[in-house]
């Protein structure tokens, strides 16, 4: 126990057991407080003062300095480690696209064996072609520079024989590569910030004896666009250049309908890519997600998913590129765009002119008659914000659509009329002769549907003409007055398509007589 008078409990803490601890600022305190003691209240800062401030300021300083330094790292392997993913993922498209016979490895500096993050050991499975053949196999090691960094990119490749068909002396085709695997390794190499390694493998079949199935290929791209269709693009922070905008990863889902059900994916660096599909048409459906939520389909501002036929064919790349809106599509008051609406016919692609286009909330005037199959609200623009349009011209169906008008920017709509189907009809001739004694009203119905009435003399014959639908109909006759007064009726006529029929003749000979 120190002895003395009392001790200001404000001044130290008790560590271990009773230990007195004293912060760096209360010792600061106390130091002051004795200088001042020594040498009087003078006012200002002692010597010692300064320099102790100046110690807790560099201190400080220095633990911003390392956490500013941490934060830049960060960065850097994060940017270095997305650019070789998608480094990565054009090296396998390239080998894939490459052809499953150039997948070889030049001998020059090819290991002799190699093993897999599974533990597992390749040694004569290696496929290795001639020393220095080009063009015509894979290097082993190259150096490629993408976005400014720069990698080393080592390609492993070696024959795997499917047990599916039997291996070695008893694979039933005798082929004991049945497919090849690829192992990818990019390093980062002669870049500023620390060193990432990314390593990825792939199976690459052989299109035409794979023992199990024959594996094509369906590459989904989704592009983010501008409103008026262009690539959407941004400057880059680091160099000031202009580059696309980037899809966001895992931002979109790609979901193939087949005969195995449902397939979803992620898109990852803008790509969806499908290696195992069998030869067909697959319904093709891209949709954002809660990251993406204010993107919609090129053309459509109300949709979330934007559709697609997926056709997979021989030995081939099928690619199948989705386009997206990142804009708003809202009315803002004060801002106004203009809209461009093509018109063409699906059966003969031209255009369609004198269409009637209306736009729900109605613009604030009609566009002009047209001969170019355009129709246009650009004198003045018009207010932005979703529209939905209507489209018809005589002998086609209507044909209904969504649309964004976006500040400044020019909306092309595209729309396809198709013609009204023409439906191959009969034709029915009814021959009457108004028997009575003075002039009548006489009325044919085929059907319902089918009406004329005719004025015929005392005498007179009237030919009804009519173009049916193939069917079965009951044919009647009225004399007309006030009312209709049935007269004659020919019940279950069967007229068929492209035939010309003749009431109550054959020929157009007779005549059915009607006296009213």
């Amino acid at each position: 126990m120190r002895s003395g008078g009392p001790v200001d409990p404000r001044s130290r803490s008790r560590g271990v057991a009773g230990t007195p601890m004293h912060t760096p600022m209360r010792l600061f305190a106390r130091v002051r407080r004795a200088l001042r003691r020594r040498h009087g209240a003078e006012d200002g800062f002692t010597i010692v003062e300064v320099l102790a401030a100046m110690m807790v300021l560099t201190v400080g300083i220095m633990g911003l300095a390392q956490l500013g330094t941490g934060m830049v790292v960060s960065t850097l392997r994060t940017r270095q480690r997305e650019n070789a993913i998608a480094e990565s993922n054009r090296q396998l498209e390239t080998l894939r696209a490459s052809g499953f016979a150039r997948l070889v490895l030049d001998s020059t500096g090819s290991p002799a064996s190699y093993t897999a993050d599974d533990g597992a050991t390749y040694t004569t499975a290696i496929l290795k072609g001639a020393t220095g053949c080009g063009t015509a196999c894979v290097p082993y090691s190259q150096s490629v520079t993408t976005n400014g960094f720069t990698y080393t990119v080592k390609t492993v490749i070696v024959g795997i024989d499917d047990p599916a068909d039997g291996t070695g002396v008893s694979d039933a085709d005798h082929n004991t590569t049945d497919y090849k695997r690829v192992f990818l390794e990019l390093s980062s190499t002669g870049n500023s910030g620390p060193a990432v390694t990314y390593k990825v493998q792939t199976d690459i079949h052989n299109l035409t004896t794979d023992p199990v199935e024959t594996v094509q290929w369906i590459h989904v791209i989704v592009q983010l666009v501008n409103p008026d269709g262009t690539q959407a693009t941004t400057t880059d922070p680091d160099t000031g250049a202009t580059v696309s905008v980037a899809t966001p990863d895992n931002g979109f889902t790609v979901a193939l309908d087949g005969a195995a059900g449902v397939i979803d994916g992620d898109v990852a660096d803008g790509v969806y890519n499908n290696y195992d599909l069998p030869v067909g048409s697959y319904p093709c459906t891209i949709t954002n997600n809660t990251t993406t939520a204010s993107y919609h389909p090129l053309g459509n501002p109300t949709a979330n998913a934007d559709s697609a036929t997926c056709t997979v064919t021989v030995n081939t790349i099928t690619t199948v590129t989705s386009q997206w809106v990142g804009a708003d599509c809202s009315a803002v008051a004060g801002q106004a765009g203009d809209l461009f609406v093509h018109v063409t016919s699906s059966a003969t692609g031209a255009v369609i002119n004198n269409a009637t286009v209306t736009l729900t909330p109605a613009a604030p005037y009609a566009p002009p008659a047209t001969t170019t199959g355009d129709y246009v609200w650009n004198a003045p623009s018009i207010a932005t914000g979703p529209y939905s349009l209507s489209v018809a011209a005589s002998g086609y169906i209507t044909q209904s659509t969504n649309t964004c008008v976006y500040n400044g920017f020019d909306a092309q709509v595209n729309v396809v009329l198709d013609p009204v189907p023409v439906v191959p009809q009969a034709t029915v001739n009814v021959v009457i002769k108004n028997t009575g004694s003075a002039t009548a009203n006489i009325e044919v119905k085929v059907g319902t549907t089918y009406v004329q009435t005719k004025s015929l003399n005392h005498n007179a014959l009237g030919t009804y003409t009519f173009s049916v639908n193939a069917g079965t109909y009951d044919v009647t006759v009225y004399c007309v007055t006030t009312t209709e007064n049935l007269k004659k009726t020919w019940s279950g006529k069967v007229f068929s398509a492209n035939v010309t029929y003749w009431l109550p003749g054959p020929d157009g000979t007779k005549s059915q007589g009607i006296g009213c």
